[in-house]
């Protein structure tokens, strides 16, 4: 995994699915 800051914005989608990566990654969540 690299979190460089840069996402593809891909019809305003690209960027939230690394957001949604990052926010489970920190809940923990299955």
């Amino acid at each position: 995994e690299g979190g460089g800051g840069e996402y593809p914005l891909q019809d305003g989608f690209g960027w939230t699915n690394g957001v949604v990566r990052r926010l489970i990654g920190l809940y923990g969540e299955p």
